[in-house]
């Protein structure tokens, strides 16, 4: 029941609920992901990356190294791995040889849309013991939701400003 009317009220009811709903998922789909990370040798720093790669584009490891809050040297480590393995490549930027940009390749593009269909397979097994009408609903809230977020969405962080 919504106790506060103010939208900061709300925003803070709905960033709860949401959390606890995105915290129940998580916890469902989070042994096959770590199945699939281990099957696969991934860290969640690469997996991080690679997730971060998919959303944004091609990166600088700077870029990477201040997503994830890692040091350049241990984010040039990460990047070696991932093109090892084949999920990014590294090039050079054209217009400055010193810096390097890092892209998924078709497997790393594989790899997240892997991640991506265990977590909503699981999502779905989950969901569908709930009623059609309770479903609907979610399904065009979270929809408009997802839609307003991503507009505003201005540098394809997640953050806003």
């Amino acid at each position: 029941m919504i106790q506060q009317t103010t939208e900061t009220g709300l925003a803070q009811q709905v960033g709860r609920v949401l959390g606890s709903l995105i915290g129940l998922m998580t916890q469902y789909s989070t042994r096959e992901l770590l199945c699939l990370m281990q099957r696969e040798d991934l860290s969640l720093p690469r997996l991080t990356t690679l997730m971060m790669l998919s959303r944004r584009g091609a990166a600088s490891v700077s870029d990477i190294s201040e997503h994830l809050n890692l040091s350049l040297g241990a984010t040039s480590h990460l990047v070696d791995k991932l093109v090892d393995a084949g999920l990014c490549t590294r090039a050079e930027d054209p217009e400055d040889r010193r810096q390097k940009h890092i892209a998924l390749t078709d497997a790393g593009r594989q790899m997240v849309d892997e991640v991506r269909r265990l977590r909503v397979e699981e999502m779905a097994r989950r969901l569908e013991g709930l009623p059609e009408p309770l479903l609907a609903s979610a399904l065009d809230v979270l929809t408009a939701m997802d839609a307003h977020l991503r507009a505003n969405d201005t540098d394809g962080t997640g953050k806003h400003g």
